[in-house]
């Protein structure tokens, strides 16, 4: 195991990692930070495994974080030396278990196509005179915007599935030509 790309808060996470360069015998400690917009877990010192370490973020201090984009960064230390082996990004997701309150977990493209869909089936009241969706101000918008809006709204969202599809391993969905000559 290396280090993660992703987990769900409030899940414990466990992964080891072998540094060649900079093993535990020769007196380096290695010590993880997770940083992000939702949280931190800071400086945790990783133990020894055989000839490398193993890290361990606790249920308790994973439910602390906030669902987004993270970094985690490894450093191994000995006396004032001190190495930089890891800096990559790590994504979080919603620990829907500690939900109390119901709560809309879908991506803000999936609610804002609701959201068109809903207005183009004339289902929305009439007397809606300002709607506010991802930061555009919708008033009484012509049938052919709100059309086109759907259009690049549906496209923007298949791309996004097909990047979750495949960070978890799942097939990719795209379409490739190739011509033989």
């Amino acid at each position: 195991m290396s280090e993660p790309e992703r987990f769900t808060a409030g899940d414990t996470v466990t992964f080891c990692r072998d540094v060649w360069d900079y093993p535990p015998a020769d007196g380096w400690v290695l010590a993880y930070t997770l940083t992000g917009e939702g949280g931190l877990i800071s400086r945790r010192p990783a133990t020894t495994e055989g000839d490398g370490y193993k890290l361990t973020f606790t249920a308790a201090e994973t439910a602390a974080l906030g669902r987004g984009d993270y970094r985690l960064i490894g450093r191994v230390t000995k006396g004032e030396d001190v190495h930089t082996i890891y800096n990559g990004a790590v994504a979080v997701k919603q620990n829907l278990f500690s939900v109390e309150i119901a709560t809309d977990a879908r991506h803000r493209l999936e609610k804002r196509l609701d959201t068109i869909e809903t207005l183009l089936d004339g289902r929305a009241l009439s007397d809606t005179q300002l709607l506010m969706i991802g930061g555009k101000q919708l008033q009484k918008m012509p049938m052919t915007e709100l059309i086109v809006l759907k259009q690049e709204t549906k496209k923007h969202l298949k791309r996004l599935r097909n990047e979750q599809r495949i960070s978890e391993g799942g097939a990719n969905h795209r379409r490739i030509q190739t011509r033989f000559m």
